[in-house]
């Protein structure tokens, strides 16, 4: 007969551990899905800042063709050079 107790009280005990892990688990679901949808509502997307123009430090007419035929040799053709500034 005390055996039978035991194990109605081990039971017990399995259930309501795996109910409160549930439960608690559950909770973080609920609370991780809330924080989720509020963050994504928010827009916290930069806002464009418009780039100063830097100074146009002109290149001479032999510079541009020396780089020009360089990059046309090094990809076959292929590249084109879209801007050209100083690091």
């Amino acid at each position: 007969m005390e055996n039978l107790s035991n194990i109605e009280i081990g039971l017990t005990l399995l259930a309501v551990g795996m109910i409160t892990v549930f439960v608690i688990l559950s909770i973080v679901v609920l609370a991780a899905k809330t924080l989720i949808f509020f963050t994504n509502k928010m827009d916290l997307s930069p806002t464009p800042v418009a780039k100063k123009k830097s100074n146009n430090v002109s290149i001479s007419n032999k510079k541009l063709a020396i780089l020009t035929s360089v990059v046309s040799h090094v990809t076959a053709g292929q590249g084109k050079i879209k801007e050209i500034r100083k690091l």
